[in-house]
């Protein structure tokens, strides 16, 4: 009989804890399951710095975080810390590249040397064949964060609905897709939306600058459009500035996520969330977030990315919406920079 109980004041110089121990014991009870017995869903801490992996040239520097890692059945979860910003070096500026945390454990018969490591990869290997946790993708020299979050409360964090997809975990599970915060349950193996929502549409905006220092984001698009979308949302324009406009009055959830560089005047802080207007075009900044953002860190054109948490609001039939700042502007817009619409009564 093998029973690991921890944690036991030692006698005679037993027991004696090793790090199998722990990762049998004590880690798969600090993170979701992934449906087996002592195995946990791979990802990094909700909070992490956001871009994570930032490149410069050939270097590309990955920022302190920490995460977990399981990257073998039956061997339980991993847990690693990056305590300070780490370097590593890509071959070109041309090709796409994976960087990844990965583990080497040769006392389970993984490598050489037992320690962590941050490891390019070309962008065809499959992760899969990676000892660890992709944290990034390179393209064309431009580095986008890949990993999943997990919340403290356990509800895991898709980048979006095909990564999720990608993601084993027991039934029960929750999910959070964050490209537009949309929920997800673990049913039957199977990652299922919530039922109680009665349409849904994403407004996306093109990549842009912007010239007329417009407080509001311009919509580009409206996609992934479901139930009664084709009548409860419409694209429209106020000259060269989209913007979605809702026609069914109702009880609506917002979420959004921005994506933005070189804010208006340094030593300003604005505040995220939905800018609003009726047919008089007058926008108001009406259902803000507590998302705040001191434009002093982000003034040059390298963009940084932030969640717009989701916000309930009753809005009225010819409702336009998009996302904004409260009293400021961006220079240049994202094409990443889009934000969900549920009508949910």
């Amino acid at each position: 009989m093998a029973i690991i109980m921890h944690p036991l004041t030692a006698k005679n110089g037993s027991p004696e804890y090793t790090a199998d121990d722990y990762r049998h014991a004590i880690n798969p009870l600090l993170l979701p399951s992934d449906g087996s017995a002592f195995n946990g869903l791979s990802g990094i801490r909700y909070g992490s710095p956001s871009p994570l992996v930032t490149v410069s040239g050939l270097t590309a520097t990955v920022k302190a975080h920490c995460g977990t890692i399981s990257p073998w059945d039956g061997l339980g979860a991993y847990t690693y810390a990056i305590t300070t910003n780490t370097t590593v070096q890509l071959a070109d500026s041309t090709n796409d590249y994976k960087i990844a945390v990965t583990v080497e454990d040769p006392s389970q018969s993984h490598g050489t040397t037992p320690r962590g490591k941050i490891e390019v990869f070309t962008a065809g290997t499959p992760d899969s064949n990676i000892n660890g946790l992709v944290i990034a993708e390179v393209n064309a020299g431009v580095a986008s964060d890949a990993a999943p979050m997990i919340r403290n409360n356990a509800i895991l964090m898709a980048r979006d609905l095909e990564q999720l997809n990608t993601i084993d975990a027991v039934d029960g599970q929750e999910a959070v897709t964050m490209v537009n915060n949309a929920h997800y349950v673990r049913n039957d193996g199977t990652w299922e939306g919530y039922d109680f929502i009665k349409s849904s549409a994403i407004a996306r905006c093109a990549s842009y600058i912007n010239n007329s220092n417009w407080y509001e984001f311009s919509v580009n698009s409206i996609t992934n459009m479901s139930g009664t979308t084709l009548t409860d949302y419409s694209l429209g324009k106020e000259g060269s500035k989209g913007y979605l406009q809702v026609n069914r009055n109702g009880m609506y959830a917002l979420n959004g996520f921005v994506n933005v560089a070189e804010l208006g005047v340094s030593g300003n802080i604005y505040n995220v969330g939905f800018r609003t207007a009726f047919s008089d075009n007058a926008w108001v900044f009406s259902l803000p977030s507590p998302v705040y953002v001191d434009n002093n860190a982000i003034l040059s054109n390298a963009y940084s990315s932030l969640p717009v948490p989701t916000t309930f609001a009753y809005i009225k039939t010819g409702t336009r919406i998009t996302l904004g700042f409260d009293n400021g502007f961006a220079r240049r817009i994202g094409s990443m920079t889009n934000f969900q619409i549920r009508r949910i009564g």
